[in-house]
């Protein structure tokens, strides 16, 4: 088997590059190593519930989503712009004041936020506010205090959602990323697909050659103009782009500048009456001290994510030490110091330990540029990373290394 350019990954980045590849007419095989299409972005079915291995948003300020995809095929629901934050079983809310004044204003007195953490949010949707170059590698953590933002706002909303986001307790990213994601949050909606979050790959997948996607398929081995599989078998292809995340990139090339990867656990409760209607996330306090980062009840936002009468609720950890059925325990404890005696008629239905959730962001130029990788090894690397690390970032990346192979495949035919 050969082909001019293999993608390795099926990914939405690498999805993304096929896409590409198709559309400028150049000659592609991908190659996947688990069952299916998805990469991180897989849906299960349990006894027909919809159930995400982790809980994940799509943006719909995304751009390269809407590149990519109509939208609207996914018919996306969205969460309430806001947060409930839990802490010594008190809950205080936030929301966005400037999509939800009302609601901002009128929860003032109990929110976390006070008007000038409201009048540092509006300063920062500004195209250039907080994008001096001298603090846009400093930690988040450390420039967050530094735009106005009193430290209640910071260690009751900013650290934990973000810390969620990033998949980071400590928050020690560069500011530059935060922000983006800061700025994309405050223009679009964190939304679910009708049919859970792996409709997006599915979709994605929908106008590629069909015959192209070769599914349980792992690559071994990076040769010089060849491919080895699990099996020994070989494919000799011209250029290779790596679509994978980067603890398999840099398993495969060899790079050391990847970046390392966070990890995240998910339980996913069937819950007789959620502690909410509403379609909104809960957030842990400052002084919370327990293992959940962040919980949600998806099935308030789609009706798909129900287990029939039940609601389904996801409480998400980033502790990873220990086994889940050890960190099963603190996690139900600290829900039902939210929420009381109910949290003991929840059953745990399902559990995901994702080692490799997200990359750590990375600084600027410290992975290798494509266009030096293409040179001098006939590589190109795509995916969440290098930059911020989002879906947004993912699509972005894939459909500009397969451009960038079409272009390189185009010049060398003469």
């Amino acid at each position: 088997m050969k082909a001019e350019v293999v993608i390795i990954g099926g990914g939405v980045s690498g999805l993304a590059a096929a896409a590409a590849l198709q559309a400028n007419e150049v000659d592609w095989l991908l190659l996947e190593a688990s069952d299916g299409l998805g990469g991180r972005m897989r849906t299960d079915s349990l006894d027909g519930t919809l159930v995400d291995r982790g809980f994940q948003v799509l943006n719909t300020a995304y751009a390269a989503l809407h590149r990519s995809v109509d939208m609207e095929l996914l018919g996306l629901q969205s969460f309430q712009l806001g947060a409930r934050i839990m802490s010594a079983g008190r809950m205080s809310a936030f929301y966005d004041p400037q999509r939800l004044p009302g609601r901002a204003l009128t929860s003032l007195g109990s929110s976390p936020a006070n008007l000038g953490d409201y009048t540092a949010l509006a300063r920062l949707s500004l195209a250039n506010a907080g994008s001096e170059p001298a603090s846009l590698d400093l930690p988040a953590i450390e420039v967050l205090p530094t735009l106005g933002f009193s430290e209640r706002f910071i260690a009751d909303f900013l650290q934990p959602f973000f810390s969620a986001v990033f998949l980071d307790k400590a928050l020690d990213i560069p500011w530059r990323n935060m922000r983006e994601m800061l700025l994309l949050f405050s223009q679009g909606l964190a939304s679910l697909p009708a049919e859970g979050m792996q409709a997006l790959p599915r979709l994605m997948a929908r106008p590629l050659d069909p015959q192209r996607i070769h599914c349980n398929c792992r690559v071994e081995e990076l040769g010089n103009g060849s491919l080895r599989l699990g099996g020994g078998a070989a494919i000799e292809c011209q250029l290779a782009i790596l679509a994978t995340d980067a603890a398999s990139a840099a398993q495969l090339t060899g790079l050391s500048a990847l970046p390392r990867m966070h990890g995240v656990r998910s339980f996913h409760f069937a819950v007789p009456s959620p502690p909410t209607a509403d379609p909104i996330i809960y957030l842990p306090g400052g002084s919370e001290q327990g293992p959940v980062c962040s919980m949600a009840i998806p099935s308030n936002v789609q009706p798909g994510y129900a287990f029939g009468n039940r609601a389904q609720l996801i409480a998400n950890s980033l502790v990873m030490d220990g086994g889940m059925d050890e960190l099963h325990g603190p996690v139900r404890n600290q829900l039902r110091s939210w929420f009381g005696g109910q949290v003991d008629d929840w059953e745990l239905l399902a559990g995901y330990d994702i080692p490799d959730a997200l990359p750590v962001p990375s600084a600027m130029g410290s992975i290798p540029a494509n266009d030096q990788l293409l040179r001098e090894r006939g590589l190109l690397l795509c995916g969440d990373y290098p930059g911020t690390p989002s879906i947004n970032r993912a699509v972005a990346s894939g459909r500009s290394a397969g451009n960038l192979a079409a272009m390189h495949m185009k010049i060398s035919h003469g």
